[in-house]
């Protein structure tokens, strides 16, 4: 069954080939995982989490609600250290030594601990969502804005923005922030993107004082992190480019001042994406590169690796919808296998839509992965549908409908992605409340010869029509 012409199909088929409940207050609450310990098992959370980190031999995940939860068990069990019934949902977290740890997130919200995260005091600040944060210690720190940068030197009480990002001519045409690293109380840097563009970064060698642009020929490395006393960026880099062509290959690189920049080893593969621990090659396989040869964590390949995931005690644990943790996990200096792709993913490591990514109309969303899901071999082709779905005041989705899709197969597929997005809630009289939203997507379905059943894919919202 063809949906639309055929060229839109081929077109789209290279296009996906090439990119392939409330707790009572006052005490801790203890979950654990409900499965056995072979291969992944689901953490039962009072909270949809959002993200997840190792701090030495502990796990440690946020997200709806405000909640902080932590496990030092290697995730079986799970003690619920602060939560807020409504509050906003906290994004990113940090500890900068085992007693220190900051949260930030929607709203404006800013948590810190002084004793180990048994204890959070809210920081009062700005109302602007903050993406991303990191401290090199107790008082040192940047955070990552849709729009903005700034940083503290006392511990968030005050935040000085980064005004060469707005002020700069050379600077000002990437939009764009990808991500922040602090080195120490002197050494920051920002990656920037252009729109269909190049990538920079730019650096201060003098506590945010002066800021100065920094750009590497053919390296799009936009995720940073601070390792051992240097930045460490990853992405990829374009060889041969010169040539008229070029192709595209993973690169890890590292820097002391931010200007003087190092190819670290060379991943096998392009990484999906990154956690400050490793990249993940492809579902199941994980990649440190921090070291003179990479080093690889095997973990069980079926789909519930997800961008946010942390290791502690050979534990991997993996944020998607749910927590999910895989125990004996194993290191070796070759990776295991890719899976077989025989079948389609109904879930793993999808699309992430980057937090500075809007869906039009819908300019709020947090996560919300363009994933794939299987249907008969036979639907091939395009089509246009619409999804509309109430944001709840947890930002979690509920009552998809989609509209104007040709099969009951397609409906029901974009339903299940759709249903597992995650939004910043809109706030009325001082407190999130819910919203009715809608936004058009395309999906284009395929099967390979050899396959037993075909792929459908939501790749994101159709271009706007041209106005003449």
């Amino acid at each position: 069954m063809y949906l639309i012409s055929n060229w839109w199909f081929r077109a789209l088929v290279v296009l996906a080939f090439l990119t392939s409940c409330d707790l009572p207050s006052g005490r801790p609450t203890t979950t654990s995982a409900n499965s056995p310990s072979v291969g992944w098992r689901s953490v039962d959370l009072p909270f949809r989490p959002m993200d997840v980190i190792a701090v030495a031999d502990s796990l440690w995940v946020s997200g709806a609600d405000e909640m902080i939860a932590v496990s030092r068990d290697g995730g079986n069990q799970w003690s619920v250290k602060h939560q807020k019934v409504d509050g906003d949902i906290l994004l990113r977290l940090v500890f900068v030594n085992p007693m220190v740890g900051y949260a930030a997130g929607t709203n404006g919200t800013f948590l810190s601990s002084r004793d180990g995260g048994e204890t959070w005091t809210s920081v009062p600040g700005s109302r602007e969502t903050i993406l991303d944060i990191s401290f090199s210690d107790e008082r040192h720190g940047i955070r990552r804005g849709r729009s903005s940068v700034e940083t503290t030197e006392d511990a968030g009480l005050h935040w000085t923005e980064a005004s060469a990002l707005r002020n700069d001519p050379a600077i000002r045409p990437f939009t764009n922030i990808l991500s922040v690293a602090l080195l120490d109380a002197n050494r920051s840097a920002i990656a920037l993107h252009q729109t269909q563009g190049e990538n920079i970064f730019v650096i201060t060698r003098d506590g945010g004082k002066n800021w100065k642009s920094i750009h590497l020929d053919n390296t799009f490395a936009g995720t940073l992190f601070t390792h051992k006393g240097e930045y460490w960026a990853f992405g990829i880099e374009y060889v041969e480019r010169e040539k008229g062509g070029g192709y595209s290959v993973p690169v890890a690189i590292h820097s002391a001042d931010g200007e003087q920049w190092t190819h670290g080893v060379r991943a096998p593969a392009e990484f999906n994406s990154c956690a400050s621990q490793g990249c993940i090659l492809y579902d199941g396989a994980i990649a440190d590169l921090y070291n003179e040869q990479p080093i690889f964590l095997s973990v069980p390949a079926d789909g519930s690796l997800q961008p946010s995931w942390a290791l502690a005690k050979d534990t991997v644990c993996s944020v998607g919808v749910i927590l999910k943790c895989a125990q004996s996990a194993v290191v070796s200096k070759v990776p295991q296998r890719p899976p077989v792709e025989n079948r389609p993913h109904s879930a793993g490591v999808g699309i992430p839509l980057a937090y500075e990514t809007s869906l039009t109309p819908v300019s709020s969303c947090l996560r919300c992965q363009l994933g794939s899901f299987p249907v008969s071999k036979d639907v091939k082709g395009m089509a246009v549908v619409e999804a509309q779905f109430i944001i709840k005041k947890d930002g979690t989705v509920r009552e998809v409908r989609v509209k104007n899709a040709p099969l009951k197969e397609i409906e029901s597929g974009t339903q299940a992605i759709v249903r597992e997005w995650f939004f910043e809630p809109a706030r009325s009289a001082g407190g999130p409340s819910e919203t009715m939203e809608r936004i058009r997507l395309n999906v284009t379905c395929f099967a390979f010869p050899d396959n037993d059943l075909g792929t459908c894919t939501v790749l994101g919202p159709p271009p706007p029509k041209r106005t003449e």
